[in-house]
């Protein structure tokens, strides 16, 4: 009896966790063709100094944007594309509201928040954001480079 006891106290707590973990993690996983996504330096024209590593990805260049708020949902993930920076657990997904975002996820850290990237090609232009990423405000988006009103 005890012993059934100390078997259910050590495997239901380890069950929640795989059932858990196992929720989500199918919309991360790398696609049998990934390829790591080529990575690229965007400069401000107002500013050399002002730099932003970015992503090349379907003929776009994106560049850091923003994290994440409490609305984002695991099911707002369409698909994992790649990885970045050669490191097959830093995934790259693309968005089912949108193209002009990618988002950054790292898969085997416990409280790695996802960051989104904005597509250079929308700078100055009015687009949809998602309402479950918010800003980091980077001057890239808020400098003299972007209209007003575009975010």
């Amino acid at each position: 009896m005890c012993e059934q006891k100390i078997r259910r106290h050590l495997l239901l707590p380890a069950a929640a966790v795989l059932l858990l973990s196992g929720c989500y993690n199918d919309v991360y996983e790398l696609p049998s063709d990934a390829r790591e996504l080529e990575q690229a330096t965007y400069v401000n024209e107002n500013d050399p100094e002002d730099t932003y590593c970015t992503i090349l990805y379907g003929g776009r260049e994106f560049a850091c944007y923003g994290t994440i708020n409490n609305e984002f949902r695991h099911s707002d993930v369409l698909a994992c594309v790649g990885y970045s920076d050669g490191d097959t657990n830093e995934r790259i997904c693309k968005l089912k509201a949108t193209n002009d975002y990618l988002m950054s996820k790292y898969v085997n850290g416990i409280m790695d928040q996802p960051i989104f990237y904005r597509a250079i090609d929308t700078m100055g232009k009015e687009i949809f954001t998602p309402p479950y990423i918010d800003s980091l405000d980077y001057d890239i988006w808020n400098g003299e480079n972007s209209k007003e009103g575009d975010l």
